[in-house]
């Protein structure tokens, strides 16, 4: 009969152990899924502002401000050599 109790009572302790096992891995996954969902909406949010800054690039670039039409015209400008390409 000593027994029966001391592995009744090994099986209540291993099942207690077992339950803050896995109450402490549901909230460590718990936390992380927090951390997930907080990093998601950062990202989509940095998305966002990415995609509101090229819309708003693209408008810039007609007009007086858009830039050279090729990359020669563009390295003309940059070095500021348009009278000595003119004279040829």
């Amino acid at each position: 009969m000593k027994l029966h109790r001391n592995v009744s009572f090994t099986y209540q302790i291993h099942k207690a152990a077992c339950s803050l096992l896995h109450r402490t891995t549901y909230n460590a996954l718990e936390a992380h899924l927090i951390r997930l969902d907080q990093h998601l909406t950062n990202k989509q949010h940095t998305l966002m502002t990415d995609l509101r800054c090229l819309d708003m690039r693209d408008t810039l670039k007609t007009g007086n401000m858009a830039p050279p039409a090729t990359e020669t015209d563009r390295n003309i400008q940059l070095t500021k050599m348009e009278e000595e390409v003119s004279k040829y």
